[in-house]
């Protein structure tokens, strides 16, 4: 199964922990921060003590969703996101619902009408299976005890048997971008402490957000590089271009991937005509796969290379290149004058 979605962080941990690597995830060119996981550290507290004033919810954690949701929502080239909350326990739900009910903002209350097509919804753990957003943000809402070193272990249904696949189905909701909000830093999980398997997968999934200060959306590897790719990467170094091979996460990799220096993201999908095409398993899959960069993947621009033109023309080969790179650097142009507002 291949997933043209941009969540690719959160699925590609997913792809690891829970599914065998037998995903295949299409790799986009990158540069784009409205996608992949991304971590919040906040200074809230979980109220274990005071049952009358917002027992067992993180008050700091809800109104940084809730600021969240209005900062989307107000930002142009955010606000065609819809939105989804997760939370870890009932009573969070309960006051992230409330925060948002009681918010002024109009454009908060559009998105909460009951009749609102993919409006905004916030759900705990255990209810969210089946529900997709471009967006979900995430409260833990847990946190240490005042004055106490070590952070409590439990995490309600996610620290019970079968709680990391709770957390799975809930990661893998966002269609861009996850977003976690949590007061208490990844090592404060301390596996030593804990044989919960819910827990050590939300360490882990932290630790790959906390390491990124940007989306990093795709792995490549040079590993069994064929003679023909190593030419025509040869061939592109040489005229100037930064240029990889084996471009992805999965089985689903591009041939070669190019992008002039100092791009933030990669601009040119090159498809050959080598082995891995063919061994697609049908004509369809052979025809479709060098049109998938473009019309699902979000590239600048792609390239099909049949091996006799490489050949017999390679200089004309990496014209097409050239022109290729030019073809995405015009149309990212356009893309950024669009996010920009006009009075």
């Amino acid at each position: 199964m291949a997933l043209p979605q941009p969540g690719r962080d959160a699925l590609n941990f997913s792809n690891q922990k829970y599914y065998e690597g037998r995903l295949a995830s299409l790799p986009l060119p990158g540069g784009d921060d409205t996608a992949g996981v991304e971590w919040r550290r906040v200074d809230g507290h979980f109220n274990r003590e005071n049952r009358k004033d917002g027992y067992r919810t993180n008050r700091v954690e809800a109104e940084a969703i809730v600021e969240e949701i209005r900062t989307r929502l107000a930002t142009p080239r955010l606000a065609g996101q819809s939105i989804g909350v997760v939370t870890f326990n009932l009573q969070q739900r309960v006051l992230v619902q409330d925060l948002l009910e009681a918010c002024d903002d109009p454009l908060v209350r559009e998105q909460l009408r009951p009749d609102k097509e993919e409006g905004i919804f916030v759900k705990n753990l255990e209810n969210v299976q089946g529900d997709e957003r471009d967006v979900i943000l995430f409260t833990t809402a847990f946190s240490k005890k005042p004055g106490e070193s070590q952070l409590p272990l439990q995490f309600g249904p996610l620290s019970r048997a079968g709680g990391e696949k709770r957390f799975n189905v809930a990661i893998t909701r966002a269609r861009r971008k996850v977003v976690i909000f949590t007061s208490f830093e990844p090592s404060d999980i301390d596996l030593s402490r804990t044989k919960s398997v819910g827990l050590a997968h939300l360490r882990g999934y932290l630790e790959m957000a906390a390491q990124r200060v940007a989306p990093n959306p795709s792995v490549t590897t040079n590993d069994n590089v064929d003679a023909v790719q190593r030419s025509i990467r040869t061939a592109l170094a040489d005229r100037g271009y930064e240029v990889t091979t084996n471009y992805g996460l999965s089985e689903f990799v591009l041939d070669i991937v190019v992008r002039e220096p100092g791009s933030d993201h990669w601009q040119v999908a090159v498809v050959l005509d080598g082995p891995r095409w063919a061994g697609r398993p049908t004509v369809s899959d052979r025809d479709l796969t060098p049109r998938l960069p473009e019309t699902l993947m979000h590239w600048g621009s792609s390239v099909r290379v049949w091996l006799p033109e490489w050949i017999e023309n390679p200089e004309a080969v990496l014209d097409r290149i050239d022109a290729a790179v030019g073809t995405a650097r015009e149309r990212r142009r356009q893309y950024e004058e669009q996010l920009v507002p006009h009075p």
